[in-house]
């Protein structure tokens, strides 16, 4: 990866800039703060400890930056939904939580490593929280409609079965894209139809009555 012209570029954009390709084409567990602050065009090995703090705040960095861009369709998929007078139909509520995640990740082995990353930083991230989203939060919004949108549930199980099905459908998203790319594993359908396949999952368990 060619070198990025240090002058006249901010030191912390240019550092979460390489950081994301690295991550793009090595995965998290190859991502080197040395590569990262030399690609990025600064002689000081240890500038990201001076700029962040750290590898685990730069990670931050690059998670916050993908699920802006995440939330950004979602906000584009519910403003359509709203137009066509489907806002707080669950199935297209569900819709509008899964199909922008697999269209930023995709089958390239790119978008596995992102798909990867993010998957593994969603326990210590709180992806409904305003900074991850600067178009009026429709993470949260998508969130609530679908919690509204179980009435047949407790209000408090019903957000725990809405956040189980997101971890669901994003690490399932993660792990075939990951095997794909690795060429292991059963699965034979296309990503178009193995995404079909877990939005009919993911609304069959969200429909699914409180059984105690």
């Amino acid at each position: 990866m060619p070198s990025v012209d240090s002058e006249n570029v901010d030191p912390k954009s240019a550092m979460v800039d390489v950081a994301e390709r690295l991550l793009g084409t090595a995965g998290v567990d190859a991502l080197s703060m040395r590569d990262v602050a030399s690609v990025a065009g600064q002689r000081n090995t240890s500038a990201v400890q001076y700029h962040f703090g750290g590898r685990d705040q730069l990670l931050i960095e690059v998670f916050r930056r993908r699920m802006v861009a995440i939330a950004q369709a979602r906000r584009e998929f519910l403003e359509v939904l709203d137009a066509e007078g489907r806002g707080h139909d669950l199935r297209a509520l569900v819709d509008a939580s899964i199909i922008p995640f697999a269209s930023s990740v995709g089958t390239s082995e790119d978008g596995a490593n992102y798909a990867e990353f993010i998957v593994r930083l969603l326990p210590t991230v709180d992806y409904f929280s305003a900074d991850l989203d600067s178009l009026g939060n429709a993470n949260r919004e998508i969130h609530q409609r679908l919690v509204a949108a179980l009435a047949h549930l407790p209000e408090d199980v019903a957000a725990e079965r809405v956040e189980m099905v997101y971890n669901m459908a994003f690490s399932a998203i993660a792990i075939y894209t990951k095997r794909r790319v690795l060429g292991i594993g059963t699965a034979v359908s296309t990503f178009d139809v193995y995404v079909d396949h877990l939005r009919v999952v993911a609304v069959e368990a969200l429909s699914a009555p409180q059984s105690f």
